[in-house]
């Protein structure tokens, strides 16, 4: 960019060094047309050249402060994540020869939560119950989850139950018939 803008004074001096000039044979002496045909020719094809120099180079100066907008917003949005959690995962593989694998990494999400939702539909007597279940799903990482594969879980992984134990959770309503308040 500097080189650009450099060249581009160059070329002002280039042309009020032409400019300056134009009068070459003095204002006392009348150069022959041949001479002065020369001369002319040689004027506008400088300045010609000059100019579409100019004009070239304001525009890859366009295309470099463009560019440097560009970088500057990609530099503005990682630092604008600087607050949000990060890690690396290092992984190192032992296998006995060369060859391709999927590898898969599960992690668990801080500021993500979900609950169920279900919907029972009873038709008639003689048909069965239709129920339909949603996962209802928020989250607030600061990371877009479009198209993101998700494993939802009942699991606690605030507070898991001990090791090979599997913690149960009931749930009662005291005013249905029949079942006790716990």
């Amino acid at each position: 960019m500097e080189e650009e803008e450099t060249w581009q004074t160059v070329n002002g001096k280039k042309l009020a060094f032409l400019d300056a000039n134009t009068d070459i044979a003095g204002k006392e002496s009348t150069p022959d047309p041949q001479t002065y045909a020369a001369l002319t020719r040689a004027y506008g094809e400088n300045v010609e050249q000059i100019h579409l120099d100019i004009l070239a180079r304001r525009r890859r100066i366009a295309e470099h402060n463009e560019e440097i907008a560009r970088l500057q917003n990609q530099l503005s949005d990682v630092h604008a994540r600087t607050g949000l959690p990060s890690g690396t995962i290092r992984v190192t593989v032992d296998a006995p020869r060369a060859g391709n694998a999927s590898l898969r990494f599960n992690y668990l999400a801080e500021n993500a939560a979900w609950y169920p939702s279900y919907n029972a539909r009873f038709v008639a007597v003689d048909q069965p119950l239709k129920i339909t279940h949603k996962a209802h799903i928020r989250q607030s990482t600061g990371e877009d989850w479009t198209e993101v594969d998700l494993v939802l879980s009942t699991a606690n992984a605030a507070n898991p139950p001990p090791s090979g134990t599997v913690a149960s959770r009931f749930i009662w309503n005291s005013s249905i018939p029949g079942c006790p308040a716990v």
